[in-house]
């Protein structure tokens, strides 16, 4: 739950400090909606880790405009490493790490903003680049429970409470 609102807070902090300090130019507003696009298609893309949706195609992202069609074809098509020894294996882009591809092209955008000179206040950029930093945080964080081992005795002693606790 805390890792959702993490995700919650960060994507509204973000863009919420883009809308207020970027000035409203059809370059800036493009650049907003791109990584708003980029945000949620990371909290997306979380979503479809922890519930083991990593193998999917992602034509449903791609059909409502979260995805473009090169994105898809980078995500889950190109190669993006090849082993140099041995018998040249060749992986994809990992399926479990997905939702950090997001949150870097947010990063990416945002970047190209301050480079551009459009955040006109210095300290907005590191407010929205620390906002999208909180957001891979969490799926970190997520990622960490969903590979913590839980004790069997941990386990018995917590059902066992559970059930004196329902019972009374």
């Amino acid at each position: 739950d805390m890792c959702t609102q993490m995700l919650h807070s960060g994507s509204r902090t973000a863009i919420g400090k883009m809308c207020a300090y970027l000035e409203h130019t059809d370059e800036n507003v493009a650049a907003i909606n791109e990584v708003r696009r980029y945000l949620v298609l990371g909290a997306v893309l979380v979503k479809a880790h922890v519930c083991d949706e990593i193998s999917k195609s992602m034509e449903h992202e791609v059909s409502v405009g979260l995805l473009t069609r090169e994105e898809q074809q980078l995500l889950s098509k190109q190669i993006a490493t090849t082993a140099l020894k041995g018998d040249g294996k060749k992986d994809r882009f990992p399926s479990k790490n997905r939702p950090a591809f997001a949150f870097q092209r947010a990063h990416t955008v945002s970047s190209q903003l301050q480079r551009r000179g459009a955040y006109n206040i210095p300290h907005t950029f590191m407010m929205v680049e620390q906002a999208i930093t909180s957001m891979s945080d969490a799926f970190e964080e997520l990622e960490h429970l969903g590979q913590t081992v839980i004790p069997l005795p941990y386990a018995q002693l917590t059902r066992l409470i559970a059930w004196l606790f329902l019972l009374e």
